[in-house]
Parts: C-alpha cells; structure tokens; sequence
C-alpha cells in the first residue's frame, strides 16, 4: 500500500492507495507537532496488518524569492520527515507548472477527485496518481 501525504503543520492531504487504485483521501487535521502521528494512525486504521507501507511526501522547495519565509516551510518539512517517507517528490516533479485550478480540473475529469474536496486531499491524490502512473506529470491522462 502506498501512503501520500501533501504535508502542513497543522493539517495534511492524504490519500491511501493500493496498487494504482486509490483506496481512501482526507484532509487530517492535529495540533503542531502531532500531526505526524495522527496521518500514520489514519492510515495504518486502513491498512491491513502486517502490509508494508510506502509513505511518499511533497517536498517542500525553498525559494529565493518566496513569499513565504523559510522557516515556515521548515516546520512543514520536519512534520514530513517524521513520517519518514520512502519518496519525496517536489511539486515541479508531480505537477510541473501547472496552476491549481487546471490540476483540479484533470484530477476531476479522471474520477478521482471531487469538487467539494480541499486542496491538500486534492494534492494528495494527484502526487499519488503521478507517483503510481495512474496520470502522467501536470495531473494529464495517459
């Protein structure tokens, strides 16, 4: 079973898939600092005993010229590596430089996604759709 996790540090888009079938998504939600803990309890309470668990993440990028201040996104790549992920991949390596609005709207027309769904969950299941070749990068269908 593979594990995805689009990580934060106070909520996290996950997404639980078995082969190239997607199994289950959410967006979990933990204080700072148990967050970690609370995505491996949701996913090990859907995994069967004794399955090996790949856990890939979204790799955070520091950017020079980012709005957002590094050590934000440090406190998001500690909560990731808690998880101790088999496969980080960056957003440039699942999504390219595709907008948001135009991943949604792929995942979408694939089935697996719906539009009532946040954008961490949303993130989740297109890392894990491009990680499996479920899509190709930029969330397109193969």
């Amino acid at each position: 079973m593979t594990l995805v996790v689009d990580p934060g540090v106070r909520k996290a888009g996950v997404s639980l898939w078995l082969g190239r079938t997607l199994i289950d998504s959410a967006t979990i939600r933990a204080p700072e600092g148990k967050l970690a803990a609370a995505v491996l309890r949701w996913a090990r309470a859907r995994t069967p005993k004794g399955s090996a668990l790949e856990v890939v993440v979204e790799q955070m990028v520091f950017y020079r010229r980012a709005r957002v201040k590094h050590a934000d996104l440090q406190r998001v790549e500690a909560m990731a590596g808690a998880l101790r992920p088999t496969v980080r991949l960056t957003p440039g390596a699942w999504k390219g430089g595709c907008p948001k609005a135009v991943t949604r709207a792929r995942l979408v027309r694939a089935g697996l996604v719906t539009a009532d769904m946040g954008h961490d969950e949303v993130d989740a299941i297109g890392i894990g759709a491009v990680h499996l070749g479920v899509l190709g990068r930029g969330c397109v269908a193969r």
